[in-house]
């Protein structure tokens, strides 16, 4: 198991401003917790990083992979569980 694990401190204070990085080494240290995020105006949840993309799944079934710079993380439970010390 990694020792390095991200801590709160390590992240954007603003979850908006979370790269996928960001998202992919949260989504790992907190056992793949459901990150909501936003896509083009949609919402959706993150699911992987794949290729270098981020994997956003759709409340209708439908999935989505997109750069990074595409990828907003919203205000929530998760995201502010991590910038809470900020």
């Amino acid at each position: 198991m990694p020792t390095d694990v991200p801590t709160p401190e390590t992240y954007p204070a603003n979850p908006r401003d979370w790269t996928t990085d960001d998202v992919s080494r949260f989504w790992a240290a907190n056992r793949k917790r459901q990150v909501r995020c936003r896509v083009s105006g949609r919402e959706g949840r993150f699911e992987a990083i794949l290729n270098s993309q981020a994997h956003v799944r759709f409340s209708n079934g439908l999935e989505f992979r997109t750069h990074c710079g595409n990828l907003v993380v919203l205000d929530d439970d998760v995201a502010s569980s991590a910038s809470a010390t900020g």
